[in-house]
């Protein structure tokens, strides 16, 4: 087995023993940073518009 074939068993068994919840988190955890990394503060100020209305609105 080379190198790439052991790193796909490893992540496959680690797929299959991780719940639900700790992938959800994951996701959540990337995609804060990717959002943070890849959008200005204006483009995330308009999405959230477009998504919630004024941001200045206090929830």
């Amino acid at each position: 087995m080379n190198k790439k074939d052991m790193i796909e068993e490893l992540v496959e068994f680690e797929f299959n023993s991780v719940t639900l919840v700790e992938v959800v988190q994951l996701y959540i955890k990337l995609q804060r940073e990717f959002l943070d990394a890849s959008l200005t503060e204006d483009e995330v100020l308009s999405k959230y518009n477009d998504l919630f209305g004024d941001a200045e609105v206090v929830h």
